[in-house]
């Protein structure tokens, strides 16, 4: 008996154009919640971008692990998150910023996802395709 289905969104359920097809999943979507079967949507995303990409009628009823399967969220709750202690990141992002222009640096917290001003703007570009408008 299927209890729970977890798919990857990007390349997987979403197609290349970073879409899929809202009304056929409404209607399995109905179908899953009857037979009491969870849907869990998991990405690198942040979970407030994975919200965003389903419509209202299912997007409070969908589990979302995102942020690299740093956080969990369901029916608006956060149920699990894991972050790097403070020094550590800063740490982290010193030694990435020691390589130049090499790595863009995003750094993502609950609000928003922070890139350095430096960063390449083809790698913006990306990123914002990606995981959704971030601060400088």
């Amino acid at each position: 008996m299927i209890k729970l289905i977890v798919t990857d969104m990007d390349g997987t359920f979403l197609d290349s154009n970073s879409e899929y097809d809202q009304k056929a999943f409404s209607l399995l979507f109905e179908k899953l919640k009857k037979k009491n079967v969870n849907f869990v949507a998991c990405s690198g995303k942040q979970c407030e971008c994975l919200q965003t990409i389903f419509s209202e009628d299912v997007k409070d009823d969908i589990w979302y692990v995102g942020d690299s399967a740093t956080r969990i969220i369901y029916k608006g709750e956060t149920l699990f998150e894991s972050y790097l202690p403070l020094e550590i990141a800063l740490e982290i992002i010193k030694d990435l910023e020691s390589y130049g222009d090499y790595f863009g640096t995003v750094v993502c917290t609950t609000k928003a996802a922070y890139v350095n001003s430096k960063i390449n703007l083809n790698i913006l570009e990306v990123r914002n395709r990606l995981w959704g408008a971030c601060k400088y």
